[in-house]
């Protein structure tokens, strides 16, 4: 029991965002609650108390209408409260859910690729958003906190009438308790076993829902692979829920025997007293009938604890994913990025057992295009995710302006960079939403972008037009084309200090690619800019190219002096694919 409130007070501190004004409601509705059950004790009482005074009628009359009023005032306000209070708490639930949303945009990603860490996630979200542990538990505390109250009035009357009755009863209840605990030790390695289980299960329906995998499943008739794995997932999940339901079968059996043997005995108590003239007729059928309303009473309360006990062992996930402490953001201001500077930097993925970058040290100036080039795996797109802070360098240092990275206010440096990513995203809004995206509403901005971006409006599309058909009646699907200008203004109207492109033409062909580097070439003019490209053809504008070879450096020259070098990676690859350009 102990250890049972110091979890939920410890719950509650590490929960005390997700609470609001509006929560005060809930202890408010379990003191209305225990307001009711208190009058329904003593209206009777009042009642006869009145009744036996011999006063007049109307007195009589007016003071028990008074009294039932008052009651049914107060009924009335705790049905309207409890309303309200049931908002409240799936409201709080909701609010954890987005407080473990937080938490998961703070991760580095070597966190997102770990199993351990993800099926903790996996855990945390089916605890809050599938079982709604935190609206069940707040209900759950109310309602044993009200039954509680009941309890104590009861079993007050037991205690001085028949001690040896309450006694019994209670340790009915005690016993239940206990069987209950040990059926929920029981259950957890269970529950832990089903959380990794559910994550892979959802991650394989999700597949059939997903337009953008739809081409590959209808080609290849995945249909019935993917329904073989389900099932065999299905299968080890009805096989884990078949042992629990067993146990839990075991337990409820064990259960009802107590509680049996403890009313058997209670009831032969009251008979024995009422045949050797120790009890009146009226008195055992009334204090069989309190009997079973306090033991009523005890198992619920037995039920509600074992249900809150249950839901604090289902947010343990939830704790241990909000305890978690993630790299600190830095406190330091970052009023421009004048100087962007790699110092002995290697990095290695936890999974891998080779570094992806080994040991690379570059400087890049302000106003100066780099263009960053390699062959697939050299760790052009590492670098990139090192630069905007989703990974922590192995070893080494990035500076910024000659300060280390880390050191910077996370979300305000993050502002300073205008990134389109390889696999950008387009979002279920509108034309204007994804451009702008959180940031404030410019008109002026907008236009601008969307023109230097080459991204027309007219009848068709326009700032307003929602994009995407899953949440939208008239959602429209952009083209290849159209959806990388669209990215291409969402970076102009973000107007960073540094332009990072990392691959987004890589879905189209040469020419178009070459055009679209034309397009970034006069866009990023004077302004500090890093092109990550695997076609060579489309980096001669820039000021620099960093050649990458087997996570090192292998040149970081202009252009020109490059292409002097025969024998250099980057003149063979120029010369290929300028060759393939000029056949098409």
């Amino acid at each position: 029991m102990r250890k049972a409130i110091v979890k939920t007070i410890r719950i509650f501190r590490l929960l005390k965002p997700a609470f609001h004004k509006r929560s005060l409601m809930i202890p408010f509705h379990c003191l209305l609650c225990i307001g009711v059950i208190l009058s329904d004790i003593l209206l009777p009482v009042f009642a006869i108390h009145t009744v036996g005074r011999n006063r007049p009628v109307s007195t009589i009359i007016f003071s028990i209408s008074l009294l039932f009023l008052c009651r049914f005032g107060l009924g009335a306000l705790e049905r309207f409260i409890k309303r309200l209070t049931q908002d409240e708490c799936r409201c709080i639930n909701h609010r954890v859910e987005c407080l473990l949303s937080e938490k998961l945009i703070l991760a580095d990603y070597p966190f997102l690729e770990d199993k351990t860490f993800l099926d903790e996630k996996s855990g945390a979200t089916f605890s809050v958003k599938n079982y709604k542990t935190i609206d069940t538990l707040l209900q759950g505390l109310s309602t044993l906190l009200c039954q509680a109250v009941v309890l104590v009035f009861s079993g007050s009357y037991l205690l001085l009438s028949h001690p040896l009755l309450l006694a019994l009863i209670l340790t009915g209840f005690l016993l239940q308790i206990m069987i209950n605990r040990k059926l929920n030790k029981t259950l957890d390695p269970y529950f832990a076993d089903l959380f990794p289980i559910n994550r892979r299960f959802r991650w394989l329906s999700s597949l059939k829902l997903d337009i953008s995998r739809q081409k590959d499943i209808r080609m290849h008739k995945m249909t019935e692979l993917l329904d073989k794995k389900a099932r065999q997932y299905n299968d080890l999940t009805c096989g884990i829920f078949d042992e629990m339901n067993k146990i839990t079968c075991k337990s409820v059996i064990k259960t009802h025997f107590v509680n049996t043997i403890c009313m058997y005995a209670g009831y032969l108590y009251n008979a024995l007293n009422m045949l050797s003239g120790n009890m009146s007729i009226g008195a055992f059928l009334s204090i069989n009938t309190l009997l079973g309303e306090l033991n009523s009473t005890l198992s619920s309360i037995g039920d509600n604890y074992t249900s809150c006990e249950q839901m604090l062992a289902y947010l343990d996930p939830v704790m241990s994913l909000l305890s978690r402490s993630f790299p600190e953001s830095g406190t330091s201001a970052l009023d421009q990025i004048e100087t962007i500077e790699f110092k002995n930097v290697s990095f290695q993925y936890p999974a891998d057992s080779r570094p992806i970058l080994n040991n690379i040290s570059f400087k890049i100036s302000k106003g100066e295009r780099v263009a960053l080039v390699g062959l697939n795996g050299a760790g052009k797109t590492t670098l990139v995710k090192l630069l905007c802070r989703f990974y922590t360098p192995t070893l080494g240092t990035i500076l910024i302006n000659g300060v280390d990275i880390t050191s910077f206010q996370r979300e305000q440096y993050l502002s300073k960079l205008s990134v389109i990513f390889q696999d950008f995203t387009l979002f279920d809004f509108s034309v204007r939403e994804n451009i702008t995206l959180n940031m404030a509403y410019s008109s002026d901005k907008f236009l601008h972008a969307i023109h230097a971006a080459d991204f027309s409006l007219d009848q068709s599309i326009h700032r307003n037009t929602m994009i995407g058909p899953q949440t939208n009646l008239d959602g429209i699907l952009l083209s290849g084309g159209q959806s990388q200008r669209l990215a291409m203004a969402r970076a102009i109207y973000r107007d960073g200090d540094v332009f990072i492109l990392d691959e987004p033409d890589s879905s189209v062909d040469p020419l178009v690619e070459y055009h679209l580097y034309q397009k970034y070439n006069d866009i990023t003019n004077n302004r500090t800019s890093l092109f990550i490209s695997h076609r060579m053809i489309t980096t001669q504008f820039c000021d620099k190219i960093l050649v990458l070879d087997n996570g090192t450096i292998a040149a970081f020259l202009p252009p020109s002096a490059l292409l002097q070098d025969t024998d250099s990676l980057y003149y063979h690859l120029y010369e290929l694919q300028k060759n393939q350009l000029l056949s098409i």
